[in-house]
């Protein structure tokens, strides 16, 4: 192995030593950080392309720099601007944040080098004034992630070369979960006693659920219907199937969810969540599970 490669896996280990729970406290080893700012962001386009200036207006746009291909999210930002010393280049940099990504589950959405990026001068206004350099030095990565309770955590970053200096601003995205559960726990919707059917209400909520993943298909979703103990297990395995099946239904027909990102099955009354020897246990049992599925 020659002194290159030896001094490109000492950066890579340097770099991943430190540690945090969330991207949005993480701190790169043999960076400094330079800027930690937090925002409430309404409406934002996560660019999903280069930059480019648009000179036409219309009724949603005024003249200025937009993406090519974005998402729109609302949710809650921190940019977090880190200054590396001069042993690192921008593409450096750049490889350490995705290979970070990777371990951490995101999936990369876009990614581009130097002018392919678009201009410089869009970036920095769409996500840092604290953005210098040139476009031929760019390097952009943007990734997500889903949760399991279907909130969304996105991150931008970009790094260019400032006299040979790379500096990485990284904007760490969490969305809201589009129904409240808890944390880290699958997204739940219960059914009455030998019921297969959604509530009013029940689709109304689904129907935050389908905006969710219109907005970021790029993984897969399970969706897994369960019965309570009540009941023979032969009858209580077709009605837990029915149950997965009625959620799938709903998202593919009303709000055309691809079926092949969809995986449906039914367990019966196998993993309850509580006892079923009391009411209040079988009601928590009779339900469906939707969990985004780690690729």
């Amino acid at each position: 192995m020659n002194i290159k490669s030896l001094l490109g896996l000492f950066l890579l280990g340097s770099a991943f030593a430190t540690q945090a729970a969330s991207l949005s406290e993480y701190r790169f080893k043999g960076a400094e950080l330079f800027s930690n700012e937090s925002k409430v962001l309404i409406n934002r386009e996560v660019p999903l392309g280069p930059l480019t200036f648009a000179h036409q207006e219309n009724s949603e746009r005024t003249e200025g720099y937009y993406p090519e291909k974005a998402v729109r999210i609302n949710g809650q930002a921190k940019v977090r601007i880190f200054d590396f010393s001069r042993q690192y280049s921008a593409f450096n940099v750049a490889q350490l944040l995705e290979d970070l990504l990777n371990q951490r589950g995101y999936a990369i959405r876009y990614r581009c080098q130097e002018i392919s990026c678009g201009d410089l001068i869009g970036w920095r206004a769409s996500l840092s004034r604290f953005i210098d350099g040139v476009d031929n030095s760019q390097q952009v990565i943007v990734a997500s992630k889903m949760n399991n309770n279907l909130s969304a955590s996105y991150i931008v970053g970009h790094v260019t070369d400032i006299d040979s200096q790379p500096r990485l601003v990284m904007e760490v995205i969490e969305t809201e979960a589009p129904i409240k559960s808890a944390p880290n726990k699958a997204l739940t919707l219960n059914f009455d006693v030998n019921s297969a059917e959604l509530t009013e209400t029940q689709k109304h909520q689904v129907a935050s659920i389908a905006e969710v993943i219109q907005r970021d298909s790029t993984g897969k979703y399970k969706i897994t219907g369960f019965a309570d103990s009540q009941g023979d297990e032969a009858s209580n395995l077709i009605l837990s199937e029915a149950r997965a099946h009625s959620l799938a239904k709903l998202l593919v027909d009303q709000y055309d969810i691809p079926t092949e990102i969809v995986d449906v099955q039914g367990v019966g009354e196998a993993h309850p969540l509580k006892s079923n020897n009391s009411f209040g246990g079988r009601a928590a049992n009779r339900r469906v599970e939707l969990i985004p599925v780690r690729l």
